[in-house]
């Protein structure tokens, strides 16, 4: 909320969601996708991997045009930035932990994976794509 006053954008949810993309909507579905999914954990933990793995190099560039710009309220960006790489290694904890409990589909961990891999890819190819035709 800082952020968005910081911007002088506006703070409620409804303001923003004619300008959410399909390609946006379509990677925050992911997550209903998988969690109903719960019988076949080896989905959700694919893709979480991979998101847990990508964040700290993908919001780098959000961190440093934050700095760059001199945006006082960007801590979104750093903290995750530093948190994720945690989280990276807890999820390759629990995806070892889970094949020594019960056996692991390592078919359905990549399927995760790369469904979150092109949902996020098409995601930030729409906001570029936006971003240009401003």
């Amino acid at each position: 909320m800082d952020l968005l006053r910081e911007l002088n954008l506006p703070t409620d949810l409804a303001s923003h969601l004619p300008d959410v993309s399909a390609e946006t909507l379509a990677f925050v579905n992911c997550f209903y996708w998988l969690a109903s999914r719960a019988a076949d954990v080896e989905y959700f933990l694919g893709a979480l991997a991979y998101l847990e793995a990508y964040v700290p190099t993908g919001f780098s560039c959000f961190d440093a045009a934050c700095r760059r710009l001199g945006i006082k309220h960007g801590l979104y960006y750093s903290e995750h930035i530093h948190i994720d790489g945690f989280h990276k290694q807890e999820l390759q904890i629990a995806i070892h932990e889970y094949d020594r409990a019960q056996g692991c589909d390592y078919a359905k961990l990549w399927i995760g994976m790369t469904l979150l891999r092109r949902l996020l890819s098409d995601s930030f190819d729409a906001a570029i794509d936006r971003a240009r035709a401003l």
